[in-house]
């Protein structure tokens, strides 16, 4: 759920997107100043990285239905997660 909320907040609030970018953009920046520093060339200022909103992107939200169903069906009645061939032995 949280992915989804982080996802609608970029696409629908300005302050999310801009958070986003600059946030994108610091993660991209060691990399770059390591390569201009092997390079010889001067370190690159943070740039943010380009971010459009589209809120008809909104429209994949519904695919995150099934991983939270997949979830809630893979759970036993003891509240114990269960993932594949476990199932069997949880329920003996």
């Amino acid at each position: 759920m949280a992915t989804g909320i982080g996802y609608a907040a970029v696409e629908l609030i300005p302050a999310a997107a801009d958070a986003y970018r600059y946030g994108l953009g610091a993660l991209q920046w060691p990399a770059s100043a390591i390569l201009a520093l092997l390079g010889s060339d001067p370190v690159p200022p943070l740039i943010p990285v380009l971010a459009i909103s589209d809120p008809w992107d909104l429209l994949a939200l519904p695919a995150l239905i099934v991983p939270c169903r997949a979830r809630s069906t893979r759970t036993s009645a003891h509240g114990v997660q269960l993932i594949g061939p476990s199932r069997r032995r949880a329920a003996e």
